[in-house]
This record gives structure tokens, C-alpha cells and sequence, in this order.
């Protein structure tokens, strides 16, 4: 499950023009997005390198089979640079656990 320990949601770059209708759309599909603010010596949101802003969506738990298919329909929204879904990137996932062990998912 995508999202059992990480809580703080998927981060997605955004035009800026478009992060207000890119939040309603978010929403639209079940997330619960906020804008990334900037650090505490800067007023309003992080500006990527790009000049985008980032909104972090959090989807709850995503089935590892779903994850392919919200990460293109996030993408097929107009303003939406790219995710924070690394989707057919790699074949295993090296998972450190709190026991000092590693754990290997295979895809």
C-alpha cells in the first residue's frame, strides 16, 4: 500500500496559473491537496527551480495496483508538470525497517 506510512501526500509541480483549478480537480478525485508553504523566511508557497509550485495530495492508502492509473490522471490534468510517483522505474524497492533489517518488494 502507497501511502501506509508516508502521510504527508504525493507531490505534484503546478503552473502556477492553474494550482486553483488543479486543486478542485484534486479534490474531484478523492484527495485532500494543500499547497506546499514555503519555510518560515518566506512568505507563500515553494517555488520550484521551474517557477511552479508544489501541492502535496494526500490519497490515503493506494492500492500499488492503482497507482499507475491515479498518477495518469493526475498528469492529464491542464498545469500539472509532473508527480512525485515514480511509476515503472524500477524492478525492486529496498524498504529499511525499524529492526535494523531490509526488506525487498519485487515488481
Amino acid at each position: 500500500m502507497l501511502g501506509h506510512a508516508w502521510k504527508k501526500g504525493v507531490p505534484i509541480e503546478v503552473v502556477p496559473s492553474a494550482y486553483n483549478k488543479i486543486l478542485r480537480e484534486l479534490k474531484s478525485v478523492g484527495g485532500h491537496p494543500t499547497v506546499r508553504p514555503g519555510g518560515a523566511a518566506k512568505a507563500g508557497p515553494v517555488i520550484t527551480d521551474n517557477g511552479n509550485f508544489i501541492i502535496d495530495c494526500d490519497f490515503g492508502e493506494i492500492p500499488v495496483n492503482k497507482v499507475k492509473e491515479l498518477n495518469d490522471k493526475i498528469k492529464s490534468m491542464v498545469g500539472v508538470v509532473e508527480t512525485g510517483l515514480f511509476v515503472g522505474m524500477c524492478e525492486k524497492a529496498y524498504i529499511g525497517e525499524s529492526n535494523g533489517e531490509v526488506s525487498i518488494l519485487k515488481v
